[in-house]
């Protein structure tokens, strides 16, 4: 109930019990017996202050260029995702998408194609991912991150490369580009699993991994987006987090 507009309606009505409603976190507070044209002013009120907060509230979490989430709202849902993982014991996935050589697309087209480009990165990541409880947002400049909760290295990989040929078929222009003729995507996967998992020489159960938290998750995303980068772009690396792997896995890419 914590973003729902409470009002006391009660016969409780001396001035410590409505500092102890209002304290408890109340919007109001009416003695009865209610007038029922007061009641409803009140209410309406309440509803027009809460519309208008939910929008502040929508504004501060959502990028202005694209529409998508911003890097605030990354950091607000990661952490409880991350979280939710390890309460279910589900996997938990990231991607980290970057445009290739954007600097150039603007120097050629100008910011507003550029903030154009953008939009149209994110409506096709949107598409691709629709229907799923994948989480998209703008982490800053060219590059978006995907949270991906209930999601195994496996399928985070397999989306990642629909990405990757999805985005290159929109043919956007890119005359600038080092590596081809419209514009593409290079992407960093990483993957974590909090389950239990069977020594493969001795079949052993083996404890769940330990990690510090979600920012190892971001970090492999990363340096797998970099090592993507590095060798050639347009592809997508996966790269489990330290306690599963230390070792930088590319897969095949466009």
């Amino acid at each position: 109930l914590r973003d729902i507009p409470v009002v006391f309606i009660t016969g409780h009505s001396t001035a410590d019990d409505e500092i102890a409603g209002l304290a408890a976190g109340a919007v109001d507070f009416i003695a009865k017996p209610p007038l029922a044209p007061l009641v409803v002013a009140r209410v309406r009120t309440h509803l027009r202050l809460k519309l208008l907060t939910d929008s502040l509230r929508h504004s501060a979490m959502a990028d202005p260029v694209t529409g998508v989430g911003n890097r605030r709202q990354l950091e607000s849902i990661l952490p409880k995702e991350w979280l939710r993982a390890l309460r279910e014991g589900s996997p938990i996935a990231m991607l980290m998408i970057d445009v290739d050589y954007f600097k150039e697309y603007n120097d050629t087209y100008g910011h507003r194609a550029g903030d154009l480009c953008l939009r149209q990165v994110a409506e096709a990541i949107s598409s691709i991912t629709e229907g799923s409880a994948d989480m998209l947002t703008r982490y800053g400049g060219d590059e978006f991150a995907l949270v991906m909760p209930r999601t195994d290295a496996d399928l985070a990989q397999e989306v990642a490369d629909d990405l990757v040929a999805g985005i290159a078929e929109i043919a956007l222009p890119h005359s600038s580009s080092h590596i081809s003729e419209v514009v593409t995507v290079s992407i960093g996967v990483s993957a974590f699993e909090p389950v239990a998992q069977r020594d493969a020489a001795t079949s052993e159960l083996l404890p769940p991994p330990t990690v510090t938290g979600p920012d190892e998750l971001l970090l492999a995303a990363d340096r797998a987006l970099y090592a993507a980068k590095q060798d050639g772009r347009s592809r997508a690396y996966f790269r489990a987090i330290a306690p599963m792997s230390a070792v930088s896995l590319p897969t095949s890419g466009n």
